[in-house]
């Protein structure tokens, strides 16, 4: 099946997921082959290309002011090793258009796994988690309260400082 007729055929969770795959394989080909000028990190890239075809398959444009969004939304999915990044975040977007269908116990607990270290420095992707939770996406449903409640704080820090700048 081609990548458009899969994309297309996203009505089943086995095409969303599969789509989802594909893009990011794409993606991912992209970025090896040098053409991801936005960011240095060819799997990252995979995933944010991923991410950003399936909003405008959904008729969504990107656009600078989303660009912050989609990276949040990443964010558990980049800290995770890559095979459960690209599978988890096929069955988040499973998640989000036809919950029903999802497996959310296990994607549950791989994005609570991923987001329940702190960040390691200001360079970790983790730090973009609590912009998550001021942005309200979809993945703030999954998370157990040891893990949102401290979200919760970074990001009212975040907030914070930045209304005193």
């Amino acid at each position: 099946m081609g990548f458009f007729k899969i994309l297309l055929s996203g009505n089943s969770p086995k095409g969303v997921r599969e789509a989802m795959r594909m893009s990011y394989k794409k993606h991912l080909r992209l970025a090896l082959r040098g053409m991801a000028s936005m960011c240095d990190d060819p799997h990252q890239f995979g995933l944010y290309g991923a991410l950003s075809t399936r909003y405008m398959s959904m008729g969504i444009q990107m656009s600078p002011a989303l660009e912050p969004v989609v990276w949040a939304e990443l964010t558990p999915f980049i800290l995770m090793t890559q095979a459960n990044a690209v599978e988890s975040l096929a069955e988040y977007i499973v998640y989000k258009e036809m919950p029903h269908a999802a497996n959310v116990p296990w994607l549950e607990k791989l994005i609570n796994n991923a987001l329940r270290k702190p960040p390691a420095s200001n360079e970790s992707p983790r730090t973009m988690a609590p912009m998550g939770i001021i942005y309200q996406v979809e993945w703030c449903a999954l998370l157990d309260p040891d893990v949102k409640i401290p979200l919760e704080e970074e990001a009212r820090t975040m907030v914070s400082d930045l209304e005193d700048k």
